[in-house]
Protein backbone atom coordinates (compact mmCIF):
# COMPACT_ATOMS: atom_id res chain seq x y z
CA UNK A 1 0.00 0.00 0.00
CA UNK A 2 0.85 3.50 0.01
CA UNK A 3 -0.97 6.09 0.99
CA UNK A 4 -0.70 9.23 -1.41
CA UNK A 5 -2.69 11.93 1.01
CA UNK A 6 -2.72 12.78 4.59
CA UNK A 7 -6.60 11.89 6.47
CA UNK A 8 -8.52 9.84 7.83
CA UNK A 9 -11.08 6.93 6.93
CA UNK A 10 -13.79 7.59 9.49
CA UNK A 11 -16.25 6.12 7.73
CA UNK A 12 -19.23 4.06 9.38
CA UNK A 13 -22.44 3.12 7.48
CA UNK A 14 -25.58 1.93 9.08
CA UNK A 15 -24.95 -1.69 8.80
CA UNK A 16 -21.71 -1.66 10.15
CA UNK A 17 -23.11 0.23 13.25
CA UNK A 18 -25.57 -2.42 13.15
CA UNK A 19 -23.07 -5.29 13.32
CA UNK A 20 -20.42 -3.23 15.91
CA UNK A 21 -23.21 -2.87 18.37
CA UNK A 22 -24.41 -6.79 18.31
CA UNK A 23 -20.35 -7.10 19.03
CA UNK A 24 -19.77 -4.85 21.75
CA UNK A 25 -21.77 -7.18 23.54
CA UNK A 26 -18.67 -10.11 23.43
CA UNK A 27 -15.95 -7.47 23.22
CA UNK A 28 -14.83 -8.39 26.81
CA UNK A 29 -15.11 -12.47 26.32
CA UNK A 30 -13.10 -11.92 22.78
CA UNK A 31 -10.51 -9.37 24.67
CA UNK A 32 -9.90 -12.04 27.08
CA UNK A 33 -9.41 -14.90 24.47
CA UNK A 34 -7.13 -12.54 22.12
CA UNK A 35 -5.02 -12.01 25.56
CA UNK A 36 -5.46 -16.12 25.81
CA UNK A 37 -4.34 -16.69 22.46
CA UNK A 38 -1.20 -14.09 22.37
CA UNK A 39 -0.09 -15.76 25.82
CA UNK A 40 0.16 -19.43 23.86
CA UNK A 41 2.13 -17.45 21.17
CA UNK A 42 4.15 -15.43 23.69
CA UNK A 43 5.12 -19.27 25.35
CA UNK A 44 5.80 -20.96 22.53
CA UNK A 45 7.95 -18.32 20.75
CA UNK A 46 9.72 -17.50 23.66
CA UNK A 47 10.75 -20.66 24.27
CA UNK A 48 11.68 -21.32 20.64
CA UNK A 49 13.76 -17.72 20.43
CA UNK A 50 15.50 -19.14 23.40
CA UNK A 51 16.78 -22.29 20.80
CA UNK A 52 17.89 -19.92 18.33
CA UNK A 53 21.04 -18.48 17.69
CA UNK A 54 20.45 -14.18 18.49
CA UNK A 55 18.86 -11.99 16.88
CA UNK A 56 17.12 -14.63 14.46
CA UNK A 57 13.54 -14.12 15.92
CA UNK A 58 12.02 -11.31 18.13
CA UNK A 59 8.73 -11.95 19.90
CA UNK A 60 6.05 -9.20 20.20
CA UNK A 61 6.04 -7.51 23.90
CA UNK A 62 3.64 -5.71 25.63
CA UNK A 63 5.44 -3.67 28.59
CA UNK A 64 3.72 -4.24 31.76
CA UNK A 65 1.12 -2.76 33.69
CA UNK A 66 -0.32 -2.24 29.85
CA UNK A 67 -2.68 -4.36 27.46
CA UNK A 68 -3.27 -4.90 23.86
CA UNK A 69 -6.08 -5.23 21.85
CA UNK A 70 -3.99 -7.56 19.80
CA UNK A 71 -5.48 -6.28 16.75
CA UNK A 72 -2.27 -8.37 14.87
CA UNK A 73 0.18 -10.67 16.40
CA UNK A 74 3.54 -9.93 15.19
CA UNK A 75 7.35 -11.71 15.29
CA UNK A 76 10.43 -10.09 13.63
CA UNK A 77 12.98 -11.87 11.29
CA UNK A 78 15.87 -11.29 9.56
CA UNK A 79 14.53 -14.08 7.54
CA UNK A 80 10.87 -12.59 7.24
CA UNK A 81 10.62 -13.18 3.69
CA UNK A 82 11.97 -16.78 3.49
CA UNK A 83 9.90 -17.63 6.58
CA UNK A 84 6.42 -16.08 4.71
CA UNK A 85 6.83 -18.49 2.11
CA UNK A 86 7.32 -21.32 4.28
CA UNK A 87 4.50 -20.33 5.84
CA UNK A 88 2.52 -19.95 2.71
CA UNK A 89 3.60 -23.33 1.50
CA UNK A 90 2.55 -24.88 4.73
CA UNK A 91 -1.14 -22.72 4.36
CA UNK A 92 -0.95 -20.47 6.76
CA UNK A 93 -1.89 -17.26 6.07
CA UNK A 94 0.85 -14.68 7.50
CA UNK A 95 0.59 -11.32 6.52
CA UNK A 96 3.49 -7.94 5.93
CA UNK A 97 1.24 -4.99 6.98
CA UNK A 98 3.61 -2.02 6.98
CA UNK A 99 6.34 -3.01 4.12
CA UNK A 100 6.74 0.96 3.84
CA UNK A 101 7.77 3.03 7.00
CA UNK A 102 5.67 5.88 7.05
CA UNK A 103 8.40 8.73 6.95
CA UNK A 104 8.28 6.72 2.73
CA UNK A 105 4.75 7.00 2.51
CA UNK A 106 4.23 9.26 -0.72
CA UNK A 107 1.59 11.39 1.04
CA UNK A 108 4.89 12.27 3.28
CA UNK A 109 7.48 13.36 0.45
CA UNK A 110 6.54 16.47 1.43
CA UNK A 111 7.00 17.24 4.59
CA UNK A 112 9.81 19.33 5.55
CA UNK A 113 11.97 17.25 7.19
CA UNK A 114 13.02 14.28 4.76
CA UNK A 115 14.44 11.96 7.48
CA UNK A 116 16.50 8.27 7.72
CA UNK A 117 14.56 6.54 10.39
CA UNK A 118 17.31 2.99 9.84
CA UNK A 119 14.87 1.47 12.64
CA UNK A 120 11.62 1.95 11.09
CA UNK A 121 13.06 0.83 7.73
CA UNK A 122 14.52 -2.59 9.57
CA UNK A 123 11.29 -3.53 11.17
CA UNK A 124 9.67 -2.86 7.78
CA UNK A 125 11.75 -5.08 6.42
CA UNK A 126 11.81 -7.96 9.24
CA UNK A 127 7.88 -7.88 10.85
CA UNK A 128 5.22 -10.61 9.80
CA UNK A 129 1.67 -10.67 11.38
CA UNK A 130 1.16 -14.55 12.33
CA UNK A 131 -2.82 -15.69 12.17
CA UNK A 132 -4.68 -14.20 15.10
CA UNK A 133 -8.18 -13.92 16.32
CA UNK A 134 -9.57 -14.94 19.83
CA UNK A 135 -11.24 -18.19 18.30
CA UNK A 136 -7.36 -19.90 17.43
CA UNK A 137 -7.23 -22.90 19.28
CA UNK A 138 -4.13 -24.56 20.76
CA UNK A 139 -4.00 -27.01 18.03
CA UNK A 140 -3.19 -24.95 14.96
CA UNK A 141 -1.32 -22.21 17.04
CA UNK A 142 1.22 -25.13 17.77
CA UNK A 143 1.06 -25.96 14.12
CA UNK A 144 2.40 -22.59 13.17
CA UNK A 145 4.96 -22.21 15.51
CA UNK A 146 6.11 -25.72 14.15
CA UNK A 147 6.30 -24.37 11.01
CA UNK A 148 8.22 -21.32 11.78
CA UNK A 149 10.65 -23.58 13.78
CA UNK A 150 11.38 -25.50 10.94
CA UNK A 151 11.72 -22.85 8.69
CA UNK A 152 13.99 -20.52 11.33
CA UNK A 153 16.31 -23.96 12.15
CA UNK A 154 17.23 -24.27 8.82
CA UNK A 155 18.01 -20.91 7.86
CA UNK A 156 20.19 -20.02 10.65
CA UNK A 157 23.59 -19.93 10.21
CA UNK A 158 24.96 -23.65 11.11
CA UNK A 159 27.86 -23.76 13.74
CA UNK A 160 31.62 -24.21 12.59
CA UNK A 161 32.72 -27.18 13.15
CA UNK A 162 36.37 -27.52 13.79
CA UNK A 163 38.62 -30.28 12.70
CA UNK A 164 40.28 -32.18 15.63
CA UNK A 165 43.54 -31.66 16.19
CA UNK A 166 46.29 -34.77 15.57
CA UNK A 167 47.31 -36.28 19.18
CA UNK A 168 51.20 -36.12 20.40
CA UNK A 169 52.60 -39.15 20.63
Amino acid sequence: YDNVRLGLNARLDTMQAAILIEKLKIYPDEFQQRQQVADLYQSHLKQLQADLPPGTLEVQRIPPGCQSAWAQFVIRTPNRDALAEDTKRAAIPTAIYYRTPAHRLHACRNLPAQVELPVSEKVADEILALPFHPYLDDETQTRIVDVIRTSLVRQSPKPTVLPSLPKNG
